[in-house]
Formats: C-alpha cells, structure tokens, sequence
C-alpha cells in the first residue's frame, strides 16, 4: 500500500509539473499574467488564477468592487436604525484562495516588508492567523488592481497614439476623415481611455 501511495505522489507530481509548464508556454506572452509574477512570492499558478478569475479587469470600477467580488470585504447591512457591515456569501471563491494563497506567500517571501509587520502585529495582538492574512489579501487586491489597470491605461495609450499617427499618414496621403468614415476606405474607431481612482502601487508578488 505503501509502495502504491508513493508511486502515486510521483506521478501527481510529474503531471503537476507538465501542467505548470504548460500554463507556462500558454501565457508567455501574457502581460496581466506576466506582470503579477513581478511581485516577489506570486508563481506562474498563481498569477494564471488571479487573471483566469479576473477575466478582465475593467468589470470592477475601483478595487473595492474587486475585493467584494473576491470575498475580501464586507457589505453594509441594514435593519431598521441598526447598521452593521456583514460578510457576503455569494462571491468567486476560486478568487478568494488564491488571494489567500498570495497573501501566504507574500508574508513568507518578504519578511522585511511591511505588510508582513502588519500581519506579524495582528497576530501578535490575538488576531487568528487567517483573518490576519485576510486583511493582508485585501491589500493586495489594491496592489494587484493598480497594477493590472496600468496595464490598460498603457495599452490604451498605445492605441491612441497609433490612431493618431494613422490619422496623419491618411492627412499626408490626401484621404479625409469624412472618406474613411463613409467606409471608402475602412473604419476609424477611437477606443476611450480608462480613468481610474485608484490607491498607489506597492511592492509585492507570489
């Protein structure tokens, strides 16, 4: 039974192994996944979940709305004149570990930081250990949002500026504007630049 059990967890980890490199070859020349790997403590498996879950960032207005999604902050319940904030139970739970499992690492990876004092104070004081990484998890959601949002702030950058240059080219070619918009010689479309209020970037990966 023994000797069954082992060859098993070989295996397991021989498939594991081929899955992540995989995942590797799959996202290369993924930006998101590319740019959450920059943070030290955040894998290629982490990185891919968080953007697999996320799917595409501009669906949360700021990181607040992220955080509820992923089951990181509370929601405002009222009865009546009593006020209180509970947690919700419907949020993506996949998105929910693996913000955990971020904020694990990020703690055991950098040790010097000072979102792993925070976490090594609220134990310290009493806090559970999971609720202290909990809180860790939600302040990487503010991180990882600005992050990924500069992200589509430059690619929207870069649209423009392409455009532009376009627009000119066509100028210098003698075609119009009114030209390309009848369809006499393609489309002009103008992709509208994301703003955001968003909390400043900080220092982190898994």
């Amino acid at each position: 039974m023994i000797k069954n059990t082992t060859e098993q967890i070989i295996l397991l980890k021989q498939q594991l192994a081929e899955i992540k490199k995989m995942i590797e070859e799959l996202t290369k020349d993924n930006k998101a996944v590319k740019t959450l790997e920059q943070y030290k403590g955040i894998g290629i498996m982490t990185a891919s979940t968080l953007t697999a879950e996320i799917v595409d960032i501009r669906r949360f207005v700021k990181n607040d709305n992220l955080a509820s999604y992923a089951g990181l902050a509370k929601r405002e319940h009222k009865t009546g004149k009593n006020e209180k904030e509970v947690s919700s139970c419907l949020f993506d739970y996949i998105l929910k570990n693996v913000f955990m499992t971020a904020a694990r690492n990020y703690v055991l990876f950098n040790p010097d930081s000072h979102l792993a004092g925070y976490y090594r104070n609220m134990v310290k004081e009493g806090m559970k250990k999971t609720d202290a990484r909990k809180r860790v998890a939600r302040a990487l959601v503010r991180v990882f949002f600005r992050a990924l949002y500069s992200l589509v702030e430059l690619d929207n950058s870069g649209e423009v500026e392409g455009e532009k240059r376009g627009i000119e080219n066509d100028m210098a070619n003698g075609i119009s504007r009114s030209e390309k918009d009848h369809g006499l010689n393609g489309n002009i479309s103008f992709p509208s630049l994301i703003k955001n209020n968003t909390e400043g970037l900080e220092k982190v990966k898994v």
